[in-house]
């Protein structure tokens, strides 16, 4: 299986992230390196140059997931990016959406993945940032049918992508969580982190989310493991547990250590 070094949630318009990794740069343990999404907001894109380019030196190639920050004013409406979509910020570093591509015996799916809403709480989320920095169209924002339209569409990409992939193994790298099992429902916005996809998690060798700024251990769906690795709000403290050297191979070591004690 490809070795394949992954974080999220970096948030680098937080200046006291922005700070962090500044002073913190990420040391390679693979040639490949995929950023889980919420990297920076587009509005802002432009004042992390010097990640790009040390990123860009420091790794053979480098995915970013779109997350839902990532999408926040961007400039193309969430409806019109072509599928699948890829945008070129370096020679060797790209913005993915539902994009898969095989790394000898491995195939790797890159989709923000989005979530199901819940139809009978329109009112209490019709404030969400996705419903007033995401464009849907070039005159309409996203709302909580087309955020669910879009969910439909990608886990239908999803799906039929796994189903036919003829890769020994198989590596998903989604923004969205794909489970509700991790947690109980707390509130309203539980919805807009997580869907239902444990159908499609157990086709699969590896799943890796972020989005939730919540690190739980590694945890096993069927034969499938499913981990995270986010950075999140440094001024909540979000990282404990973040591993900015973490890789597909070390999550399995560490698992299976884990199985054994």
């Amino acid at each position: 299986m490809e070795d394949i070094q992954f974080l999220s949630d970096l948030h680098l318009e937080e200046p006291l992230n922005y700070q962090y990794f500044k002073t913190h740069p990420i040391i390679p343990q693979s040639k490949y390196l995929v950023i889980g999404g919420d990297l920076i907001d587009y509005n802002n894109i432009e004042t992390i140059n010097w990640f790009f380019d040390d990123c860009s030196q420091l790794f053979k190639t480098v995915f970013i997931v779109f997350g839902n920050h990532d999408f926040y004013n961007f400039k193309i409406p969430l409806s019109e990016m072509n599928l699948p979509f890829q945008w070129a910020v370096r020679k060797n570093i790209f913005y993915v959406n539902n994009i898969s591509i095989v790394f000898n015996t491995t195939e790797i799916f890159f989709t923000t993945l989005w979530s199901l809403l819940d139809k009978t709480k329109k009112e209490e989320t019709k404030q969400a940032p996705e419903f007033r920095y995401i464009k849907y169209t070039k005159t309409k924002l996203l709302d909580l049918e087309s955020y669910n339209k879009t969910f439909e569409n990608t886990h239908l990409w999803l799906a039929n992508k796994i189903q036919t992939s003829t890769a020994k193994h198989k590596i998903v790298f989604t923004h969205h969580c794909p489970t509700k099992t991790l947690e109980t429902p707390r509130d309203n916005w539980f919805t807009f982190f997580r869907s239902d996809c444990d159908d499609l998690i157990q086709k699969t060798d590896l799943w890796v989310f972020g989005h939730t700024h919540k690190n739980v251990k590694t945890k096993k769906i069927g034969n499938a493991l499913l981990a995270t690795n986010q950075f999140g709000h440094l001024s909540k403290n979000e990282n404990f547990s973040f591993d900015g050297e973490m890789t597909t191979k070390k999550v399995f070591k560490i698992y299976n250590t884990q199985s054994v004690l």
